[in-house]
């Protein structure tokens, strides 16, 4: 028997991505037997030696830092070639997470992006926002990770995405912990001018139209030694959900006296997003042994309006007083350097990235509540309230529920935020021909993150809240120690605002080595050292100008919080492959994943309830995988079958449900774990018939049983707590995809090949959070399953044209990945009593979308 041939390169950069089909090899009978009795139902491997052409194409991927075919990687992998990205109209990364079983996005509204591998996620988006990602984002070779809301590539002139489930720790360091993403662009090279042009034109059932522009031109400037590339993009999606006429909060009876509706701000299809954007990247061959790979990338995300509705008012209704809006810019620069040494490759990455991102929300219903709760002229009558539904605080500190004294009607959030990320790595790869074949490599990494948050009521100085402030505040600055507080408080309308700044550098020394045992199998060890510095600060005031008096009686404190803090561990990972033939391997993979720890708030801590630090997290993956090929390569089947394990999973959250908006912090909560399996199959049927399925099963949940605040856990059942064998949230127990193309080709008498492609998503249910007062029997806790059905038929031309009519969400499906919840209570609520104002919105799928597309190649 001929024996499988690694295709390992040490190039990761420039080895070609697309064209070249697998030159394999049949398997030999025993090994044909092997592969039925673990596949059974499965009809034989064809026996031929002689290969036709049509077999299906190799993706080279280089998740391992080398080039090497995905069929070879012994871990699980799905990629998206460049032809897939166009074929399935891949825009963003809500596409390609849905194409991807392993995978769930959970997103509000687009750029507001929160990712989960393999069911491990403890909230809904945006309420973790403190919170290291799980999931790693790297565009090219540079880490783009965030540490909430993911940036939103566009997927403009991409070769391909790579999905890698499963702790990558070893290679790619902090928050790969439950997998990454690889984002990879198309390069510069040398081989002649070329490019392309598209232009996409779609309408919305019940919406507002759309644009897409976008294309890109390959420009050799020195034969052999210099080319660039050049990419641009713009595009506008049109809106689908309706700001409807209501009245707040304060037209419930026994609130405040008058009611006032949001008339100025209704309209129709009021969520619009614009995205605009380019790359130019330069390859250039220095001499034989070196060359340099830049580029410079730079994006714009822009909405406005909400993507939620309301589920009181009707499917893509929604309820708001503010003209809501977000917008993100990010850019990035890169180079890279490799060169031959001869008996390695040296590799060099260099990275900057920055982003800056700001908001307004609408808080109408938490302002409205306010007012409504504690808007009592009488100020005794505010402390006996306060105290009466707080009783865990004291009298003394319900006092200061006085701050909350407001009269007016409206108000919104806001969020300024920027991030800048210096990234560098070395890497040295062997390249002989030996066993033994390794990998060395250093890594440092310099993240900055600040956040100037709050609420505004604009106003505030007018208020009776404004009167009771200034008091609070002028009397601690009369006491000693008061240099601190403010007399009077300077004039803002900003009710609290939170200044947050965190730093973190992170330097890792890793290391892999492949071992050929014998010719069919090899054995993989990784290992990575790294040592993390985190440095923290924090300034609260409440409003802007005064420091937040503490609700637990202890009197007042400094609002600057600073938290400096030193770490390290090391990480291993063990793999075992066997070639069982020239067209199957299995392999076993043991690999860990971690997340950084950190501090919580000083004034969090204060209250008792909140840990000073939390650890880090960490996770173990067991994986036991086959991959294969059957008749002539002209169906793949990969199985992987794992079993992942959570220690100290961090939870960002509040202590208790009646806990104050403020008391939140980062917890240690108990293990987890998720079993489960997936499997990617590929079928070219015939020539023109081509078959995909990808499927993801398994069942994350806890397996401990955590209080976050034990010695309330029996007399409060209200705290927040995770139950051992309650499932984790945006945890799907399955998802799949499935895809059927057909290709006619010369169709109509034509010069060119018509097509017809259906993909169909399915998602299961989720739970929208876990612990707490949230009821598991509750429908509002629970997101239904949900599908999607794209329909695509397009026409080639032999002339690089191709016309392509598109359908998203073919069946109108109004299913949901994100939903809240909010409860807001009357001051005169006893328990049991259902007076006051729920709202429940969740973020449906864009409606039925009919596109028209048109590219041209040249």
């Amino acid at each position: 028997m001929e024996t499988k041939k690694s295709t390992y390169s040490s190039d990761p950069i420039n080895d070609s991505v697309s064209g070249s089909l697998i030159n394999r090899y049949t398997m030999t009978p025993i090994a044909s037997a092997v592969i039925a009795a673990l596949t059974p139902g499965n009809p034989a491997l064809a026996q031929d030696e002689d290969r036709d052409d049509g077999g299906i194409e190799e993706i080279i991927v280089t998740a391992t830092k080398r080039s090497v075919s995905m069929q070879e990687v012994p871990q699980s992998i799905q990629a998206f070639s460049q032809e897939a990205i166009e074929k399935m109209v891949m825009k963003s990364m809500e596409d390609y997470t849905r194409a991807s079983p392993s995978t769930t996005l959970v997103a509000s509204q687009p750029g507001k992006n929160v990712l989960a591998m393999r069911g491990f996620s403890t909230a809904t988006a945006g309420s973790e926002w403190r919170t290291e990602s799980r999931v790693a984002v790297y565009l090219d070779e540079q880490p783009i990770t965030s540490i909430s809301n993911q940036p939103d590539v566009r997927m403009v002139d991409i070769a391909r995405v790579e999905i890698l489930p499963g702790p990558q720790g070893t290679l790619l360091g902090s928050s790969s912990m439950s997998g990454a993403v690889r984002i990879i662009t198309n390069k510069p090279d040398f081989d002649g001018h070329s490019g392309y042009v598209q232009g996409i034109i779609s309408t919305t059932d019940g919406g507002d139209g759309s644009y897409d522009l976008n294309g890109a031109i390959n420009l050799p400037a020195i034969d052999d030694k210099l080319a660039f590339r050049v990419v641009g993009y713009a595009s506008h999606d049109g809106g689908y959900v309706d700001n409807v006429l209501a009245p707040t909060l304060s037209g419930v009876p026994g609130a405040i006296t008058g009611r006032v509706d949001n008339s100025a701000n209704v309209k129709d299809n009021q969520n619009e997003a614009t995205n605009y954007g380019g790359r130019v990247s330069a390859l250039w061959q220095i001499n034989e042994k070196w060359r340099a790979d830049m580029g410079v990338i730079f994006q714009h995300d822009e909405t406005k309006g909400t993507w939620e509705s309301d589920d009181a008012l009707g499917d893509y209704k929604v309820a708001r007083f503010y003209d809501e809006w977000r917008d993100d810019d990010w850019g990035q620069i890169s180079a890279t350097f490799t060169g031959d040494l001869g008996f390695a490759q040296f590799t060099s990455t260099t990275s900057y990235f920055e982003r800056e991102s700001a908001y307004e929300f609408d808080n109408q219903y938490y302002n409205q509540w306010q007012t409504a709760y504690y808007g009592i002229t009488n100020g005794e009558d505010v402390i006996a309230n306060y105290a009466a539904n707080y009783p865990n605080y004291t009298p003394w500190g319900a006092l200061f529920a006085l701050r909350y004294h407001w009269e007016y009607e409206f108000g919104n959030l806001f969020n300024e935020a920027e991030q800048t990320r210096f990234a560098q790595e070395f890497r040295l790869t062997s390249t002989s021909d030996s066993k033994l074949q390794w990998m060395l490599g250093a890594f440092y990494d310099d993240v900055h993150d600040t956040w100037y948050y709050g609420g505004t009521i604009p106003n505030l100085t007018e208020l009776t809240g404004w009167v009771w402030a200034n008091y609070w505040s002028c009397y601690y600055a009369s006491l000693p120690n008061g240099e601190n507080w403010n007399c009077p408080i300077p004039d803002t309308n900003l009710t609290y605002v939170n200044n947050y700044k965190k730093t973190i550098k992170q330097t890792a020394v890793f290391g892999e080595f492949d071992y050929s045992i014998t010719d069919d199998l090899v054995a993989t060890v990784g290992v990575r050292w790294f040592e993390y510095d985190r440095d923290e600060f924090q300034l609260y005031e409440a409003p802007a100008g005064m420091i937040p008096v503490l609700t637990y009686g202890r009197g007042s404190y400094t609002p600057i919080w600073t938290a400096v803090g030193k770490d390290s561990d090391t990480l291993f990972k063990f793999s075992l492959k066997y070639n069982l033939s020239d067209d199957a391997m299995m392999y076993f993979t043991s690999s860990e994943g971690f997340r950084l720890g950190g501090q919580n708030s000083a004034k969090a801590v204060s209250s008792g309830l909140v840990p000073e630090t939390y650890t880090s997290d960490s996770m173990q993956n067991y994986e036991l995988g086959l991959k294969s090929e059957w008749f002539d390569n002209r169906l793949q089947l990969n199985i992987a079958a794992f079993k992942m394990v959570y220690e100290d999973a961090q939870v960002n959250t509040r202590p208790s449900s009646d806990s104050p908006w403020w008391l939140r912090g980062t917890f240690n909560t108990g293990a987890a774990e998720n079993i489960g399996f997936e499997v990617n199959l590929d079928w070219r049927v015939t020539d023109q018939l081509k078959f995909e399925l990808n499927t993801y099963n398994a069942d994350a949940k806890y397996t401990e049983t955590t209080y976050l605040d034990p010695d309330d856990a029996i007399n409060d059942p209200d705290n927040w707590w995770f139950l051992a064998g309650e499932r984790m949230p945006a945890s799907p127990r399955e998802k799949y995809r499935a895809a059927v193309e057909y290709t006619i080709p010369n169709a109509f008498g034509l010069d060119g090949d018509f097509w017809l492609r259906y993909d169909h998503s399915y998602q299961g249910e989720t739970l929208r959070n876990n612990g707490g007062w949230d009821d598991p029997g509750d429908p509002d806790y629970i997101l239904p399953a949900y599908t999607q059905g794209n329909f695509q038929a397009g026409l080639s031309m032999n002339n690089e044209l191709t016309i392509s009519l598109m359908v998203r969400n073919a069946w109108g499906d109004t299913g949901s990945a994100y939903s809240s919840s909010y409860r807001y209570w009357l001051q005169d609520d006893i328990p049991g009593n259902t007076q006051g104002l729920q709202v429940h919105e969740r973020t449906l799928q864009r409606p039925r979308t009919v596109g028209l597309s048109l590219t041209k190649k040249f």
